[in-house]
């Protein structure tokens, strides 16, 4: 994601791991300066403003205790951080593109929901249902709600605003996820035997972002 909100690669933006921070600019930066209104919203606490995402956003919403559906520490890192992972910022982030609307406006979603893990939440929360389309720890289901709760909300949203055509839209993921084409790792930072289905290998399943 360093990659992605800076146009770098990781030996100039400086983001080689969990603790690092980012050297910018990023493209919020960047527009900011040009006179630009900036929103981020995030739901992986490693994309902080103590790790330097925040930089250039006048507006910035990061995951917490009160908003994460997972707490991690990682295990022989030489930091105590705990990392929360998880935020539905969905609402707040309409909220903040119908305020601001009128003027030129960069605002950046990072939603990590359909991400491994996050089906425990979506389910007592409501937004996908228990038993439909579970394979996969409910992947498809992840796409779903996503596809209707954001995506498509936004689409309608702009075009409600009256600038739709004048909006670019770029959707996009910084990972793929292995579906059972490979063998999956062990998760060696979590306890029960979970395995990593994805960002562990050079398959296309894992690099394939757009």
């Amino acid at each position: 994601m360093g990659s992605v909100i800076t146009g770098k690669y990781p030996n100039k933006h400086g983001a080689r791991d969990a603790y690092s921070y980012l050297a910018g600019p990023t493209i919020a930066t960047i527009l900011k300066e040009d006179g630009y209104r900036t929103a981020g919203f995030v739901g992986n606490g490693l994309l902080a403003k103590r790790h330097g995402f925040a930089q250039g956003f006048e507006f910035f919403n990061e995951t917490s205790k009160d908003t994460s559906w997972l707490e991690i520490q990682y295990p022989n890192s030489g930091n105590d951080e705990i990392i929360y992972e998880g935020n539905y910022w969905v609402e707040e982030f309409f909220k903040w593109l119908k305020e601001n609307h009128k003027e030129n406006f960069f605002i950046w979603g990072h939603l990590y929901e359909t991400h491994e893990g996050s089906e425990h939440s979506l389910l007592e929360k409501g937004p996908i249902k228990e038993g439909e389309l579970p394979e996969f720890s409910y992947y498809d289901a992840k796409i779903k709600m996503a596809d209707e709760k954001l995506i498509n909300r936004l689409i309608v949203t702009l075009k409600e605003l009256s600038i739709y055509e004048n909006t670019t839209l770029v959707v996009m993921s910084d990972h793929g996820t292995n579906l059972g084409e490979h063998p999956a790792q062990l998760i060696p930072w979590r306890k029960g035997g979970i395995r990593y289905p994805q960002h562990m290998t050079m398959f296309d399943h894992d690099l394939h972002v757009a």
